[in-house]
């Protein structure tokens, strides 16, 4: 992970997972994050994704990096086994990944998760 991590992020990326994770900095954040992940999710997959490249309103400034910024749509699906259930549960819910790159380096700068955490609590018993 840490390999892949710093072939493909920036050493300044941003990985930002409010619902299930909070913020991580460069590679060796993304490595922590993945794996505090895997520790409640041992099976966790992204399937049905769609790419949808987002177009910036404001102009650019002559002085910033260009930055490409991607939404991917997905459907996750897999084990949950932290401490809200007894036993490992399976789960099915949708989510949003927006990533930025710059386009000098060709490296991702920010991972931004969006998951619908609501479903997943629905789907694992717990009360909202």
């Amino acid at each position: 992970r840490q390999v892949m991590a710093e072939k493909y992020l920036h050493n300044e990326a941003k990985t930002i997972d409010s619902n299930m994770g909070g913020q991580y900095e460069g590679a060796e954040g993304f490595v922590k994050y993945s794996e505090k992940l895997r520790r409640v999710f041992p099976e966790f997959k992204l399937m049905k994704h769609n790419f949808v490249p987002i177009k910036s309103k404001k102009p650019p400034v002559s002085n910033e990096p260009s930055v490409l910024k991607i939404q991917m749509g997905c459907l996750v699906c897999g084990i949950y086994k932290g401490a809200l259930v007894q036993e490992p549960q399976p789960f099915k819910f949708s989510g949003e990944v927006f990533f930025s790159f710059d386009t000098e380096s060709e490296k991702i700068t920010e991972v931004v998760m969006n998951w619908n955490a609501t479903s997943l609590m629905s789907q694992l018993g717990v009360k909202i």
